[in-house]
């Protein structure tokens, strides 16, 4: 049974404390086929091959749903050529990736336009608690109303 995961990417900081935007955290995982989780996520494990995920830039100013993936493999522990690819902080605290196929949708939707018919979201005004921890499942009807146009 395949299932569907919202991947969220936040906004980083380089080493040398430069930012990087949550859109180009997004478009790197998709170059470069990771995704970086948390082996202490609740839901990492529960990850496999063939499932699906829809990618989220959650910035502080642009919050975005930017594309959608197929799972590969993983969860995998960082090894040395994986870690080069590590954008900054937050992910350079984490230990292990998935493997991703992923593609960029011509444009981006605005998370905020669809946030409160989310089954997840249960107070709208404080809806951004609703989207930590990088790696969360979806009902097929959030599914729905992420992907409508």
């Amino acid at each position: 049974m395949v299932r569907y995961w919202l991947m969220i990417a936040k906004d980083h900081r380089e080493r040398d404390g430069k930012p990087i935007s949550a859109r180009t955290i997004v478009e790197r995982r998709v170059t470069n086929g990771v995704w970086f989780v948390s082996i202490k996520n609740p839901y990492v494990r529960k990850v496999g091959v063939g499932d699906r995920g829809i990618m989220l830039a959650l910035g502080k100013t642009k919050r975005e749903l930017l594309g959608d993936c197929t799972l590969i493999g993983g969860p995998f522990p960082i090894d040395a050529r994986v870690q080069s690819l590590i954008e900054g902080a937050p992910s350079s605290v984490l230990t292990h990736y998935l493997k991703i196929e992923g593609r960029l949708w011509p444009q981006g939707r605005d998370l905020m336009e669809c946030v409160e018919k989310l089954s997840f979201v249960g107070d709208v005004s404080k809806w951004h608690v609703y989207f930590q921890g990088g790696l969360k499942p979806l009902t097929d009807h959030d599914v729905e109303v992420l992907i409508r146009r």
